[in-house]
């Protein structure tokens, strides 16, 4: 499946005449180490089907199947990779919670605002902040009574609070928009198969329940 110069998807069934069932990925987001893990692992599994011959009806219903089942994925595997850094740059609007400096990129907000939100919440002396150099996670947010669009996490010793926060407010449907949507769709432009359509009917929402 070529998607473009040196971005391509292949099937290998014999390598130097030894039998062999694996895929190659070159250039491809799905194999950076950033993209989230349950994603990485549909990203290939829909790669292996489309190399196997899979129709466009049976991709894009399957898409649709696990667009559904994210609210039952922790949010540590749909979660964003990254590195904290330049927190100093960005250092929000001092003597006011969750006022940002315009132009702060997404990750860096999301880290501030874990840092803020252990002063919201009141926890800040039994948690560490995040520090640039750290490892982090980060998610977006839905609507919520605080006006947050972005929160990282540790994934490890976090406080219940921002637990509670992120499963409440995580919007599944941006994360899935953001990481996977436009990727699926090189897929599907490079099949000549034309826009993809994740239409979900009243019957898929009834056998999802």
């Amino acid at each position: 499946l070529w998607v473009a110069k040196k971005r391509y998807a292949q099937w290998i069934i014999s390598d130097n005449g030894v039998p062999v069932d694996k895929l190659d990925v070159k250039g491809l987001d799905v194999v950076r180490s950033s993209f989230p893990k349950a994603f990485q692992k549909f990203m290939k599994e829909a790669l292996l089907d489309i190399l196997r011959g899979i129709t466009k009806e049976e991709l894009t219903q399957k898409i649709i199947e696990f667009k559904q089942s994210l609210p039952q994925i922790e949010a540590y595997n749909i979660a964003k990779s990254s590195s904290v850094k330049e927190l100093s740059k960005y250092t929000p609007e001092k003597g006011s919670l969750f006022k940002f400096q315009k132009g702060t990129p997404a990750h860096v907000k999301a880290a501030w605002t874990y840092n803020q939100l252990l002063v919201h919440f009141n926890c800040g002396f039994k948690y560490s902040p995040m520090r640039n150099g750290d490892k982090m996670k980060w998610v977006y947010l839905k609507q919520n009574p605080l006006g947050l669009d972005a929160l990282a996490f540790k994934g490890a010793d976090d406080p219940d609070e921002i637990v509670s926060f992120i499963k409440n407010y995580i919007d599944y449907d941006g994360i899935f928009e953001s990481d996977m949507q436009n990727k699926l769709e090189d897929f599907y432009s490079a099949l000549g198969w034309g826009k993809m359509q994740l239409k979900i009917t009243k019957a898929d929402k009834f056998f999802s329940l």
